[in-house]
């Protein structure tokens, strides 16, 4: 029936979508379009329907595992493929993997016919499917209002995967992945989920008209405590490292209003610098030496293998 599947495919994307529900026959077997179909899935409850701007979309993350379920029936193979492709898409994101999560919004876009892909809302629409699989770990609003505008798309952590990074993708057609992450900081955009700023993914993602492909730009937004911890340094480390006091350090660690100033730039740019295990920077772990060893061992007949110097007797310390 035509436009069904655009409809449908827009409304797992998050959308709400246009109806007319006067050519309605009220009946379950009399359908003249599309229109007719949507009405009897809001009498049936698996639409929700706005009666003043006339539009349906899908209510809940459960209601939309059954449209899933149902279009896994039928001869919609791309979509059912993307879905299952959306899991791997998310981890590349995780994993901040800027070529795989643009090489999985292109196979997206072209897997998934939608009516047409000429502007920042159907690019929107695309990659919203195209991560359907976050649905389990988030909850996704666009056009989230932020303090000097509106960010394309939120991934905020449900309170059970409270571990996983908040995540904000800012959308651009035909300029630059680059000017989408400016966008992103200029705009202040991550004010707005400043309880996340520990542990936060931004992302910008952009459409190249000529050569119909997309672009991803990737960057993980860590708090000086939270990249401290990761490399298992105390205040005083780090104090040290950067060159003030350990009062003044707590100030910038602890103070949200200090952490926009030009010093704590300058610290979290120091932090992400230092690389935790490795020889020149940190103190390497016993699990991180037998693994390491071990890869070389496998390769040859070695029979025994001695530890020797500080780490043999604990005394290794962090050279920063």
């Amino acid at each position: 029936m035509d436009g069904l599947k655009d409809a449908i495919i827009k409304m797992l994307a998050g959308e709400k979508v246009t109806i007319n529900t006067g050519t309605f026959s009220n009946d379950m077997t009399t359908f003249s379009s599309k229109d007719d179909v949507l009405t009897l899935l809001v009498h049936l409850g698996y639409l929700n329907y706005d009666n003043e701007n006339e539009r349906v979309c899908i209510p809940n993350k459960e209601v939309s595992k059954e449209y899933m379920n149902a279009i896994s029936t039928m001869d919609w193979h791309e979509v059912t493929d993307a879905v299952q492709e959306s899991k791997e898409l998310l981890e590349a994101l995780w994993n901040q993997d800027e070529e795989k999560v643009a090489k999985g919004i292109d196979k997206a876009h072209r897997e998934i016919s939608i009516l047409q892909y000429n502007d920042e809302n159907s690019l929107s629409c695309t990659i919203t499917l195209a991560f359907y699989f976050a649905r389990e770990y988030y909850t996704i609003i666009r056009e989230l209002p932020t303090g000097k505008g509106f960010a394309d798309i939120c991934f905020l952590p449900r309170k059970k995967y409270a571990d996983k990074p908040a995540m904000v993708i800012e959308l651009k057609w035909d300029k630059t992945a680059q000017g989408a992450i400016a966008q992103i900081e200029e705009k202040q955009y991550v004010d707005a989920l400043k309880d996340y700023k520990g542990n936060l993914i931004v992302a910008g993602v952009n459409y190249d008209k000529k050569t119909k492909e997309h672009h991803a730009e990737i960057k993980m937004l860590k708090s000086g405590k939270k990249m401290r911890t990761e490399k298992k340094m105390t205040q005083q480390q780090v104090a040290d490292l950067v060159g003030i006091s350990l009062r003044s350090y707590k100030s910038y660690e602890n103070d949200e209003k200090k952490q926009g100033s030009l010093k704590y730039k300058y610290i979290l740019e120091k932090l992400s610098k230092i690389n935790p295990i490795d020889e020149e920077h940190g103190i390497v772990d016993i699990e991180y030496i037998t693994e390491k060893c071990g890869n070389v061992f496998q390769k040859y007949d070695v029979n025994f293998c001695y530890l020797f110097g500080s780490y043999a007797k604990s005394k290794a310390k962090p050279v920063w």
